[in-house]
């Protein structure tokens, strides 16, 4: 699962369901080892050197915004990757503009809501986008196709939660756990590393494409996948294809 402060809404979806759940923080969430860049950006986004500022998590909005001493230049642009991240941007006042359809939100859709830059001047051309040290490049690489000069820096990083009860590891294994949410490619392959590989007839549900390709790679099989990448469309889909499944 995510850090524990961001899986409550999944929880408590799940929960309206009927579901009992156990959460097992399989990351962590802490500050890039040097905070140099960090605080630059920030400085730069009040000055207003960016056409643009991307968001593709709410912890890239919140380590920005918690470094910022003031307002974000006016002349400067937010866009967020979806609906969840765009509501902490609103709660920092950095009121998004751009977001990808809600069926596309993720880094491919996001670049493709962009419009090309190449016409524009350089001034008008630059875009910050904070990201884990993790992040894949699939966004920024979109957004320099495109003409964008982009400047992208660690704005956190995500480690190795500690290792769960023993117990945890002995219902993961043995198949007592009925369904699994996975919300990132990081936390199903923390999940094997700090508890155990899930039991080949517990169901695997994945958020969205990236965590969905993540989890087959490691050669696990996908049952649920909904069509919006959101924690409450994800515990939706999970409910609605178990009620189809599993139930006799």
């Amino acid at each position: 699962m995510r850090s524990p402060e961001q899986s409550h809404s999944l929880i408590t979806r799940l929960e309206t369901y009927g579901a009992e759940v156990i959460s097992i923080p399989t990351i962590r969430i802490v500050p890039p080892v040097d905070l140099t860049q960090l605080h630059h950006a920030a400085r730069q986004l009040r000055a207003g050197t960016y056409e643009w500022v991307v968001f593709t998590s709410a912890n890239a909005v919140r380590c920005i915004a918690e470094r910022m001493t003031g307002p974000l230049n006016s002349q400067t642009r937010v866009a967020t990757v979806g609906r969840a991240t765009a509501r902490v941007a609103r709660h920092y006042h950095l009121d998004p503009v751009l977001q990808p359809p809600i069926t596309r939100q993720n880094a491919l859709g996001l670049v493709e809501a962009f419009e090309p830059a190449n016409s524009r001047s350089e001034e008008r051309r630059k875009i910050l986008v904070p990201h884990a040290n993790i992040a894949p490049s699939t966004l920024v690489d979109g957004l320099k196709s495109q003409g964008w000069i982009v400047d992208d820096i660690i704005g956190y990083r995500t480690i190795l939660a500690d290792p769960p009860p023993p117990n945890i590891h002995d219902l993961l294994v043995t198949g007592q756990i009925t369904a699994i949410c996975i919300t990132s490619g990081s936390t199903i392959r923390n999940l094997i590393t700090i508890a155990g590989r899930p039991h080949p007839q517990t169901l695997l549900a994945c958020i969205g494409p990236s965590a969905e390709a993540a989890t087959k790679k490691l050669g696990l099989n996908v049952a649920v996948v909904p069509e919006v990448s959101e924690a409450e469309a994800l515990a939706d889909a999970l409910a609605t294809y178990a009620r189809q499944k599993l139930q006799p």
